[in-house]
């Protein structure tokens, strides 16, 4: 059997972790290399992952200062000897046959990037799953591109097997968030051929402080909005010479950003410390729909006349 290295990134998870590496060191796929990387947890999360690794030989660890889960993962990365590589994060848990569905779907269909669906579980129970697992849709270039441009292909770095060498030159970025959203294009664009199979097998689990809860919180605000316009400027620069990036995407970005442009207009009424922010988000937005050329679209010039001029309409639009 070929090696699969499963690489799980942990801090302060120690009332969850359990439940995440039972569900992997009890893969029917047996050949795997189990990287936990303990990204300096201050609970019980090492100790956790010392007993595990007594039980089964097949886990590292790796002990670091935090860093963050780019830098955890990186410090996987760094280590693992698999010609496949998974991430699970240490709060979720994946399906019995997890790498067995995703390794049979990469070899049989000769790809770079095997994908499984997800879902988002708010509690442990097991789930049914009602997909075939062989419902699946092969991707090649430039379609790959296309579809990850338009979010159509799982932005998320779990739920995927990768080819080790997708990695070779890249690595997750440290010191933003939305981390997934920042590689995964550059994966797909490294890939020649994906599969994605409706079958669910990794289960996301939303807790009410999990990272993500807290990035919707006011004081983070222009972290994340930060974040996102790093992250479309770099995706718009890196995918412009590859295919035809049409008008559609950027009145998308904007309408995306208008909502964080009003969040930021609404406290800065009330706390200067948003105004700077709110102009960098503007001056963003109108950046983005200056490159919307040829709109020959009804629907579309109707979203870029209120983005442009009417941006408060999407206030509630998204967070």
């Amino acid at each position: 059997m070929i090696l699969v290295s499963v690489i799980i990134p942990i801090y302060n998870v120690e009332q969850f972790l359990s439940r995440c590496l039972d569900s992997v060191i009890n893969q029917t796929y047996k050949n795997l290399e189990i990287i936990l990387v303990n990204d300096g947890s201050s609970d019980n999360s090492l100790e956790i992952c010392e007993d595990y690794a007594k039980k089964d030989n097949r886990i590292k660890i790796v002990n670091k200062n935090n860093g963050g889960l780019s830098s955890a993962r990186n410090a996987g990365l760094d280590i693992c000897k698999g010609k496949y590589i998974s991430f699970i994060d240490s709060d979720d848990w994946v399906s019995l046959d997890y790498i067995d569905i995703l390794y049979e779907n990469i070899v049989d269909n000769e790809v770079d990037i095997s994908i499984v669906d997800f879902i988002t579980k708010t509690d442990s129970n097991n789930n049914s799953n009602i997909e075939n697992k062989n419902q699946i849709n092969c991707y090649l270039q430039p379609e790959i591109l296309q579809k990850s441009l338009f979010y159509e292909l799982p932005s998320i770095a779990c739920a995927k097997l990768y080819k080790s060498e997708l990695f070779k030159h890249n690595r997750f970025t440290d010191g933003i968030i939305f981390e997934d959203e920042d590689i995964m294009y550059k994966l797909f664009a490294a890939s020649k051929k994906v599969v994605v199979s409706k079958y669910i097998a990794y289960f996301y689990f939303q807790r009410e402080q999990s990272i993500m809860a807290v990035r919707r919180k006011k004081d983070n605000i222009s972290l994340t909005s930060d974040s996102w316009m790093f992250i479309f400027r770099n995706k718009e620069k890196f995918l412009k010479n590859r295919i035809n990036i049409g008008y559609q995407y950027y009145i998308n970005i904007s309408v995306f950003m208008a909502s964080y442009y009003c969040q930021c207009f609404f406290y800065s009424l009330f706390d200067h410390r948003f105004i700077r922010q709110r102009k960098k988000i503007r001056k963003f937005i109108q950046e983005f729909l200056y490159k919307a050329e040829n709109i020959d679209s009804l629907k579309y010039r109707i979203k870029y006349v209120i983005v442009k001029y009417f941006p408060f309409y999407f206030m509630f639009r998204r967070n």
